[in-house]
């Protein structure tokens, strides 16, 4: 087997690694951004609960 060849098929592979590696960063912080808006809507929710239960008393 050429030698260069042998370095452009783990060059590319590398290349693949790296693509994955960011598709999956990218994955892990849209999913990091939901958790965070649902955990903001879940305290917001929660007071505005609490307020109004406080308010009919």
């Amino acid at each position: 087997m050429n030698p260069l060849s042998l370095a452009d098929a783990e060059a590319e592979q590398c290349l693949e690694q790296a693509e994955q590696a960011e598709q999956a960063d990218r994955l892990d912080r849209r999913n990091a951004i939901i958790v965070a808006i649902l955990g903001f809507i879940g305290v917001v929710f929660s007071g505005a609960l609490l307020i109004l239960g406080q308010g009919s008393l």
